[in-house]
């Protein structure tokens, strides 16, 4: 989900209720976490080394990265 996405659904919660205190913090973790694992795999596919899988990877950014 993009930062448009993100948006969306976050002014949505706010109109229905509220949205979870949390909701800001996990997707900032969970940027950070998908982004890291992006960047390791593209540092194993310079070095020829084992690489993570590209479902792993999409999930990721799926779940808000």
């Amino acid at each position: 989900m993009d930062l448009a996405g993100f948006v969306l659904v976050f002014v949505l919660l706010a109109l229905v209720g509220s949205p979870p205190r949390c909701a800001g913090s996990a997707y900032l973790a969970m940027s950070a976490i998908t982004f890291a694992a992006y960047g390791r795999d593209e540092s194993a596919a310079r070095r020829g080394a084992w690489r993570t899988r590209e479902s792993t990877l999409h999930l990721q950014a799926l779940l808000g990265g």
